[in-house]
């Protein structure tokens, strides 16, 4: 029988082990990186078309646009796969340094082999976060999955550099590439208080609609949405932590008024500013 599919609530995760599980649940969303680790006998997988072969200790890293599907198996081989929205790369891409210069190696580079401590470690990091997604979900769940994802995706990052001898430099990027990476940047260093393509667009010294067009063609998002998204992050974080007034961060942030920012936060979080403060105390 099929293992039950384990998933976080807001569907940043989708963990999976086995390839009967994963080929009768497979990851049918093209918009999430997904990792698959063989740690027993060898497996076969189709990467857009293409046909790989996973030894023991290998990893395929595939980011979001890759079309996974066909997996082919014996009977010993023994596969794990951790999948994670594309929203919740943004945030990591945003955090990390280099992050998009490593999933654009990633992209065209998907299979490494580990050594043996590096396969320790990941296997270790998916029992853990497979252990904390079937507990009882406390005070600090959210918080503690977050840290949990971020340290296993750093982690990955760390043998994806490991494995590239020289780095990928920007004159390696094509100029759609070298674009949605100094969009990325753009967005790491933004304080969210302009929210419009149009700024960012001003800012690379391209128009709007060429903007949108590149993100769109490269991540399969719109520019619109990762900008929204990214304010999202940073406002839902002084909702949570900082203490301030629902006012205050309204203020900070250059929303008009109170009213227009009760908008955007419930299109985005589905409750208004002061419900969840008061949902985040109870």
């Amino acid at each position: 029988m099929a293992k039950k599919e384990i998933q976080y609530t807001d569907g940043d995760i989708v963990i999976r082990e086995g390839l009967r599980e994963i080929t009768e649940k497979p990851v049918l969303e093209h918009n999430r990186i997904v990792i698959i680790l063989c740690d027993e006998g060898s497996i076969l997988v189709d990467i857009n078309g293409q046909t790989r072969r996973l030894e023991k200790a290998d990893i395929l890293i595939c980011p979001p646009g890759v079309i996974i599907d066909n997996y082919r198996g014996g009977l010993n081989c023994g596969i794990k796969l951790l999948s994670i929205s594309d929203s919740t790369l943004l945030r990591f891409m945003l955090k990390g340094r280099r992050i998009w210069t490593t999933m654009m190696y990633a992209r065209n580079n998907p299979l490494f082999h580990l050594n043996e401590k590096d396969l320790a470690l990941t296997k270790a990091y998916y029992y853990v976060i497979k252990e904390k997604m079937q507990t009882a979900r406390d005070f600090y769940y959210n918080e503690i999955m977050q840290s949990l994802l971020q340290c296993a995706f750093y982690e990955i990052c760390v043998v994806i550099n490991r494995q590239i001898a020289s780095g990928i430099s920007d004159n390696e990027l094509s100029r759609q590439d070298l674009l949605f990476k100094k969009f990325v940047e753009l967005l790491a260093q933004s304080d969210c208080k302009n929210r419009t393509v149009a700024h960012f667009a001003q800012m690379l010294c391209i128009t709007p609609k060429y903007l949108s067009s590149v993100v769109k063609s490269v991540s399969g998002k719109t520019a619109l949405d990762m900008i929204l998204e990214n304010a999202t992050a940073m406002i839902r974080h002084e909702l949570e932590y900082s203490g301030k007034s629902v006012k205050e961060i309204a203020n900070e942030f250059d929303f008009p008024n109170i009213s227009c920012f009760g908008k955007f936060i419930k299109g985005r979080l589905g409750l208004s500013p002061r419900k969840y403060k008061k949902l985040l105390n109870q």
